[in-house]
């Protein structure tokens, strides 16, 4: 009988005879994926997964070097590894929550569907990240994104939610939560104010909050509530990843955030910023050519020798208009593990990185 798992099923199990797998190490490993149909998926450049890859089996087949974290295997593969060793093939079936979501991926996954997986382990790998030595030496401030790239607002937020007893799913509520974001940044804009992020986040959440029923939640309440955006937790990488790169650059934010929800952020989460730079300290709000060009300003530098470092495109794609090199960190789980977004590289972005280790490593820090 196959085991069982909480949305995974061990389908078949060949142990190997090698070292155990380790978290944060890079495997040579073999990988195929099939949908609930019984097809079996198709691999290209749209996937985040196949830099450094050969495809075999008529693409059917991914050969590649990996580092194995919750941020680059989605999250049935990675609890399915557990106990694996070097030489093992392990197939799985992975419920859909623990897959690719309620969305899937456009052209590629259908929603809700559930995944077959094989994965076998060949070898352990020592990868030296090719360094780019020029880029490397011509950049003086690496300005990061911060909510979705360098902290994990969705897990927080919902957490707190969970915390307060509300009784509500807090997935959606952080969702909607976060939703009503871009809307009331323009709204804000088109009418020619100016207002700090933590008082946009209570014009959301009171509304929010009137949407799921809650619009007895008493006043203390509602204030601890938004401050949750001051206490968001880092992803597991972000402190290692900053600090290495603080031992080379000056690294600053460069957030739509105010400057106290930044620093308590910062305060709580250990994060070692240089300089908080945000939409407070220009007045405008990202995308804003003032915020990326404002950072070159600060330090009196060239926009070329400035980078931003972001987990979204639009982000990346205004600041690299403005002449700043552009690095994009995947976050495929910035709104939730059962909403993964697609983290294919864009052949405009200077670098494309699966941490912020991993970036620290490519600039040789």
């Amino acid at each position: 009988m196959a085991a069982k798992r909480s949305g995974i099923e061990i389908l078949a199990d060949r142990p190997g005879d090698g070292a155990a797998i380790k978290r944060q190490r890079v495997y040579q490993l073999r990988l195929r994926l099939w949908l609930n149909q019984g097809e079996a998926i198709r691999w290209d450049r749209s996937w985040g997964l196949i830099e450094r890859a050969q495809l075999e089996d008529d693409g059917a087949t991914l050969l590649t070097d990996l580092r194995i974290d919750r941020e680059n295997l989605f999250a049935g593969l990675f609890q399915g590894i557990d106990d694996m060793r070097i030489g093992g093939l392990r197939k799985l079936r992975i419920s859909p929550h623990l897959a690719y979501g309620e969305q899937g991926i456009p052209g590629k996954i259908p929603p809700r569907a559930v995944i077959i997986a094989e994965i076998e382990f060949i070898a352990e790998r020592n990868l030296e990240y090719p360094v780019m030595h020029d880029l490397a030496d011509r950049i003086k401030v690496i300005a990061f994104d911060v909510f979705g790239t360098v902290v994990d607002w969705h897990g927080s937020v919902a957490r707190e939610v969970t915390a307060l007893g509300l009784d509500v799913d807090a997935n959606a509520f952080a969702l909607a939560w976060r939703a009503g974001y871009q809307p009331a940044m323009q709204e804000v804009m088109n009418k020619g104010e100016w207002v700090i992020l933590d008082e946009l986040h209570r014009r959301i959440l009171d509304r929010v909050l009137d949407d799921f029923g809650l619009n007895t939640l008493a006043e203390a309440e509602r204030h601890r509530l938004n401050r949750v955006w001051h206490r968001l937790e880092p992803w597991p990488d972000s402190v290692a990843g900053l600090t290495r790169l603080k031992s080379r650059y000056i690294i600053s934010s460069l957030s739509n955030g105010n400057i106290g929800l930044l620093t308590e952020m910062a305060k709580n989460a250990g994060l070692p910023w240089d300089c908080i730079l945000c939409a407070e300290t220009f007045r405008k709000y990202k995308p804003h050519p003032d915020t990326y060009l404002g950072v070159a300003r600060t330090f009196d530098l060239e926009p070329q020798q400035v980078m931003l470092a972001a987990a979204h495109h639009g982000d990346l794609e205004h600041a690299r208009n403005c002449g700043l090199e552009t690095a994009y960190i995947e976050r495929p789980f910035e709104y939730g593990r059962n909403n993964p977004k697609p983290v294919a590289p864009w052949d405009a972005n200077t670098l494309h990185s699966s941490s912020i280790v991993n970036l620290a490593e490519q600039l040789g820090c």
